[in-house]
């Protein structure tokens, strides 16, 4: 699955899951993606996914519960 698409997954998953602790982010983002298990290296890729948004400010981290930006709310995800 290209970065791209893995990115706008994880932006979709965060802003319908109203915020969340990291781990269920993954774990709802790679149950989307059809994964029964969660590898290690699914677990690595996505996570740092997760953190390059965080990084970026597309994401924010709250109280331990990560949830999509209020700035980008808005954008349409599909342009991500």
């Amino acid at each position: 699955i290209p970065p791209g698409e893995l990115r706008a997954i994880v932006l979709a998953t965060a802003k319908v899951m109203f915020g969340a602790p990291r781990r269920d982010l993954v774990s709802e983002v790679a149950r989307r993606l059809g994964f029964d298990r969660i590898g290690n290296r699914i677990e690595k890729v996505l996570a740092g996914i997760v953190q390059d948004l965080l990084t970026e400010g597309r994401l924010v981290e709250s109280f331990g519960m990560i949830r999509l930006a209020e700035s980008f709310g808005m954008i349409r995800l599909a342009e991500q």
